[in-house]
């Protein structure tokens, strides 16, 4: 032990001999190259750390666009959605828009809308399922009563044929008449139009009260229908508006909501008035027209 540990101890004193042969000015430069070095290899890590926290941000940023220009792609339709939804409830009511245009309005609104499960938060996807489940359940009520509607209005426009159709019968019938008092006749062909005449005016008087009936069938399911209309159609206008302040949260665009929410409730109230003194007069000139039928 002791034979190695002699040349190892004369190494050593050697090596502190050497350092000690070091000049002060080279040790202070190797210090300081030290120095320098252990404050570039922090600045790197620094620098590595920064750039790496940027690139972060900016693919977070990126992100972030890229999600918010997905989300106007898929809202802005679904905006036009909601209009198109109260556009189909309120045109069911109406027997000179067609089934078809109904159909493919209700058809484009859900397309749009189905978009927004796509990237909507929770509280936007609540309220467009409780949207779409008060305008889907009124709508569907509406639909089944507007085929009744339609039903009857074609016997009403078939009934107004065929009471046409006797009518220019009648006009004839008359002109042969005249024809007969200018001309002269037999007694004979007087009895023939008069008998002819006597059943036109029994067919003509059966079509009349047929045809008034199936207005009048007509009539109080419309009315039905707005009555419903007037019930259930403010609790969907509702819906649609808290739908829309989600949308705008969704988008980050400053949405005052209560002053929105009280804006919607007094389009509401304004067309439900409206409504209302629309069915008043219609109702008014159901009447009078059944005043003047008798």
């Amino acid at each position: 032990m002791q034979a190695m540990i002699g040349p190892l101890s004369a190494g050593l004193s050697m090596v502190l001999s050497l350092f000690k042969e070091i000049p002060k000015e080279i040790w202070a430069a190797a210090v300081a190259a030290g120095i320098a070095l252990l404050v570039a290899v922090s600045t790197n890590k620094n620098a590595r750390r920064i750039i790496e926290a940027q690139l972060r941000d900016a693919a977070q940023l990126e992100e972030s666009k890229r999600q918010m220009q997905l989300r106007r792609d898929v809202y802005l339709p679904a905006v036009k959605a909601f209009g198109q939804i109260a556009w189909t409830i309120t045109n069911q009511l109406d027997v000179n828009v067609t089934d078809a245009a109904i159909r493919e309005a209700n058809r484009t609104a859900m397309a749009d809308i189905v978009g927004i499960q796509v990237v909507a938060g929770s509280s936007m996807l609540a309220a467009v399922a409780e949207l779409n489940r008060a305008a889907g359940e009124l709508n569907m009520e509406l639909t089944v009563m507007r085929a009744r509607l339609m039903a009857i209005k074609s016997q009403v426009d078939a009934s107004v044929l065929v009471e046409t159709r006797e009518t220019q019968t009648g006009t004839g019938l008359v002109e042969l008449m005249r024809h007969h008092n200018l001309n002269g006749g037999t007694p004979e062909q007087w009895a023939r139009i008069q008998t002819q005449w006597d059943l036109h005016q029994r067919a003509l008087a059966g079509f009349v009260v047929k045809r008034r009936e199936e207005q009048n069938a007509l009539q109080r399911l419309n009315f039905e229908m707005m009555d419903l209309y007037k019930a259930k159609m403010p609790a969907v206008m509702a819906l649609q508006a808290a739908a829309a302040v989600e949308l705008r949260r969704e988008l980050d665009l400053p949405t005052d909501e209560k002053e929105f929410l009280r804006l919607a409730k007094e389009a509401r109230e304004a067309a439900g008035a409206a409504l209302e003194r629309a069915t008043s007069a219609l109702q008014a000139m159901a009447s009078e027209s059944a005043v003047n039928a008798k």
